[in-house]
């Protein structure tokens, strides 16, 4: 089966070529339209600088970025192409990212050879391709750690949150059962030293009229 096009060129983005001089490209260049570099991580190096570039010209969302890399005017579906996109990376297309940081880059560069090629490159190769591009903290920290300002989740954190809800509702519905339960017992608690004291005393009372009883019927 054909390798596709972006993938066979070692350029998963499916950059065209310009006046840009690539680290990494192909001595032979073999695609008129788009370049080719000597190995995947170089192809996704260049994907990296290309995206920081828009960022710098402050293009921070998904629907910003891919409408600059992938316009309507190159016969691209642009808004699917979004689309494809925000579901792959877990955020709106207006959220907007922190592309400097690798959680938020590693599942964006995922969506975007996915949609270019029909599938993905491995993690370790598109975390290498980052580091080439000067991004060093690709193994991804935490998101809780990330600057991204809205919602940029490295895919699986709403389901997380979603997660985390229904936990906290379970165990709601569990407190709300055992409530009346729980009430009892603190009512207990609060009341049961007076109710022993009472059926102390109570006892006490019996024994003292019961030996009363005795010592009359021994008084006869």
């Amino acid at each position: 089966m054909t390798e596709p096009r972006g993938l066979r060129n070692h350029n998963p983005g499916n950059i065209r070529h310009s006046k840009s001089k690539w680290q990494g490209m192909a001595e032979k260049q073999t695609d008129k339209d788009f370049v080719t570099f000597v190995s995947d991580e170089y192809g996704i190096r260049a994907m990296v600088r290309v995206l920081l570039q828009y960022q710098k010209r402050g293009l921070d969302t998904v629907g910003e970025i891919i409408r600059a890399y992938a316009p309507p005017a190159d016969q691209n579906d642009t808004e699917s192409y979004i689309k494809a996109v925000c579901r792959g990376c877990g955020v709106l297309p207006d959220d907007e990212l922190d592309l400097d940081d690798a959680v938020v880059m590693l599942p964006l560069l995922r969506a975007i050879i996915k949609h270019e090629n029909g599938k993905t490159l491995p993690d370790a190769v598109i975390m290498n391709g980052m580091r080439l591009a000067g991004i060093h903290n690709a193994a991804p920290k935490p998101l809780s750690a990330s600057r991204t300002v809205h919602g940029a989740s490295a895919a699986g954190v709403g389901t997380g949150v979603v997660a985390i809800a229904e936990v906290t509702r379970q165990v709601r519905e569990v407190q709300e059962a055992v409530q009346p339960g729980l009430d009892a017992v603190s009512w207990l608690l609060s009341y049961g030293v007076w109710i022993a004291l009472v059926v102390a005393l109570g006892a006490c009372g019996w024994i003292a009229w019961a030996r009363w009883q005795d010592h009359k019927r021994l008084g006869r």
